[in-house]
This record gives structure tokens, sequence and C-alpha cells, in this order.
């Protein structure tokens, strides 16, 4: 194979759930996966592994023991898919039913969360980073390929097509089952509905230049961006987490004092652009724009899944919103922490309520070994986590004198 440049292999490992591999009608074991991987890895430095899940009658456990070997195998990179019961198949036929939606769900965001160390690109798509799949990125953004062998699809000169099912017409060379003449109307759908199972979703200019056309003024795109169902990210529409909603109308409740006020402290070791009017949102901006750094870069940031990291940058957004109280007294509140975590748990933004503890949880630990006062009997929470240590080492470095930030005339950071 690799003399006739094959250079990745991809294996379908499906589960190693003995219950599973009896439901899926598959003919091997833990211990034979194991050592076929082994085998392939002696050849090849770019192996996937796909993964089922979501099957009728299984459940979480499952599903963390097979992510568990995929994740033993070291391997570059990783599928995983919800179990589709298509039309005329084994299952369909026995009147087999789809797994309860929240639980596939439930499943989903454990992938995720085990996942968190490679690179999630695309929706069902995992991969240590420079391993992402230059075949399946060619379907997700519209370009030409073949499809071989019985069943396949593939699409060229603006044609799709699906292949014969029938080995017997295979052999005859009557490839063709069907085919699909794809116009520029049609090209602009595939185009937008498949680059948006990506996770840094369309990129506007690739599809200006594609089409000649402009796609912010794509009646239906201008709608979900309106509507915040999709957001512009760096030159790219992608869909919304519901995060930056949530964050947006947190925000927006929060007292207006938060916008104006500076520093509480007269500490000599704090950043002189937390001083003065507009003090506290310039600090915010500071340490926020440190966390974005820290987790963007490829070796912080793959501590963190994506969902950690917007939660991250919330909390640290938020931390200090209630800093005097809910009235706006004119000293620092001391239990301010928890007010603000009260406000974000009882705000109905949209947060699961698994994300709203995690993100509460950061915020009532921010203040660090600050978390006492002598004339205060509360004891704040000490950063414990990973992620309460991040948040407040983000606050501690925007707060003082590590950096020299300039500001423009908007607050906005200028170098």
């Amino acid at each position: 194979f690799k003399d006739n440049k094959v250079n990745r292999l991809s294996i379908g490992i499906e589960s190693v759930n003995s219950n599973n591999l009896k439901y899926l009608n598959r003919n091997y074991d833990k211990k034979l996966v194991e050592e076929k991987v082994l085998l392939a890895k002696k050849y090849f430095n770019n192996i996937n592994g796909d993964l089922i899940y979501a099957l009728p009658n299984s459940n979480i456990k499952d599903l963390e023991e097979d992510i568990s070997f995929l994740l033993s195998l070291d391997l570059e990179h990783i599928s995983t898919y919800s179990l589709i019961i298509e039309d005329n198949t084994i299952l369909k036929n026995n009147n087999a039913k789809n797994i309860d939606e929240e639980v596939d769900y439930e499943m989903y965001k454990l992938i995720c969360d085990k996942l968190k160390n490679y690179h999630h690109y695309e929706i069902s798509n995992f991969s240590k980073y420079g391993y992402e799949s230059k075949h399946n990125l060619t379907y997700w953004h519209n370009l030409n390929y073949y499809g071989f062998g019985l069943g396949a699809s593939g699409y060229i000169d603006n044609i799709r097509y699906d292949n014969t099912r029938s080995l017997n017409n295979y052999i005859k060379g009557n490839y063709v089952l069907n085919k699909e003449v794809v116009d520029t109307n049609l090209s602009k759908e595939y185009y937008l509905i498949l680059g948006l199972r990506l996770i840094d979703g369309i990129n506007i200019r690739d599809y200006n230049n594609r089409y000649n056309d402009d796609l912010l003024k794509n009646e239906v795109i201008s709608k979900l961006i309106n509507e915040n169902k999709l957001v512009l990210d760096k030159g790219n529409i992608k869909k919304d987490k519901n995060y930056k909603k949530a964050m947006l109308k947190l925000l927006d409740r929060l007292p207006g004092y938060f916008y104006v006020i500076g520093e509480s402290f007269n500490n000599p070791y704090v950043a002189e652009y937390s001083k003065g009017r507009c003090g506290k949102i310039k600090e915010t901006k500071v340490s926020t724009r440190i966390a974005y750094e820290l987790l963007s870069d490829p070796v912080i940031g793959s501590d963190y899944s994506e969902k950690e990291k917007d939660l991250i940058l919330m909390s640290i957004i938020l931390h200090d919103g209630l800093e005097r109280g809910r009235l706006g007294v004119d000293a620092v509140v001391f239990e301010h922490p928890i007010l603000i975590s009260e406000y974000i748990k009882y705000a109905n933004v949209g947060l699961t309520l698994e994300d709203r503890d995690f993100l509460c949880s950061m915020v009532e630990a921010h203040s660090g070994i600050d978390n006492h006062h002598d004339r205060n009997d509360r004891v704040l929470p000490l950063p414990q986590s990973k992620y309460q240590k991040f948040v407040y080492m983000c606050i501690k470095m925007g707060n003082m004198k590590f950096f020299d930030i300039k500001f423009n005339t908007n607050n906005e950071i200028e170098k």
C-alpha cells in the first residue's frame, strides 16, 4: 500500500464492547483490535479509528470505556458517529429504535470532553494537530472527489453520483446508479450545509471568491446572524454555541457602575490602567486577552475543550460584575464572588445546569488567597481545580503590573 502512495489508514473499530459488537454483527473483540492496530502502527504513522455510539440499550459507561480504549491506542485521528438506523437495513427491518435524543446528546458531550486534547475541527471528527483528514475536508469544503466501488459516491464537474450496490452490474461496467446535476444555486446550498459542519465554519472570502457573490447579503444567512443562531468570527460564519448569547444577556443586566468604576484598592502593585474611570473594564479586558492568548496556544489549549475555553472566558469577563454589590456601594463587597455566582444561577439565559455550575465554580474562587476578611465571617472558596487556578492566574496577571498595556480613547487595547 505504501508503495502505491497510501499514507493513511482508517479502521472501523466502532466499539470494543461485546454487547455492541454482537448488536452490530461484528466478529472481533478488543484483543484483536489492539493487535491489528499495533501491527498497522509498525508501517503507518497516520491512523484513524471510527467509533459508533448511541446504540440501542447502550449507556454512558459503555461509551466511556470505548473512548478510553481508543485513547490508549494513541491514534492520530478519531471519528465518532451516532448510530443512524437507515431504511432497508437489518436494524431497520428488525424494528430497531434510535436512542433517546437527550441521552445521545449527553454521549456527544462526553466524547467532546474526553477528546479535549485532540483538535475538534468538525462535528464528528477529532485529530492531533496536523492530522486533520484531508479526504473528509474535501467533502466539507464542497470540492471534487471520486467514488470507487459499490455504493460509493463522487462529485466531479458539478455532477454528484452514486455507484450501484449490485456487484453483477458493477462487474458488467454499469457503475453509476444515479446522477444529480448541481447548478450554482444548489452548489451554494451544499457549500453552506457542509461548511457549517466545521467548527471554524464557513470562510466568507472563500465563498465570495468561488461564487462571485456576497455571503453576508444572503437573506437566510443574514437572518440567522441577526437571530444569533450564526456568528461572525475572524472572517468566518459559524454556529453559535449559545455562550455568546448568554454572555451578552448577563452583561446587559449588570449594574451600570461596573462599566465606569476603577480599582478600589490603593495598592502600589496594581496596574495603572486599573485605576480611574473605566479601570475595571480595562482590567477585565486585559485578563480576558491573557486567557484568550494562552488558550489559543496549541500546547496550553490542548488541555481544555472548546466548551471549557468559552466558559473560562465568560467567568473572567463576569467575575467582578457585582464587585460593589447589587446597589453599587462605595467600596468592594467582600462576598461579591458569591453575589455574581448567584446572579448567574438565577438568570435565565439558556445555559445548561452543568455549564452554569462549572461557570459559577470559577467565579466563586476567583479571589484566590484573598478569600477571607477580618470584618467578615464568610470564607470564600480557594481555587482547587485546574480551571479555577487558570482563571485566578489570568485575573491576577491582568490586575497587577505585569504588562505595559496601552489603551486608546475607546478603552480598547492598543499596545
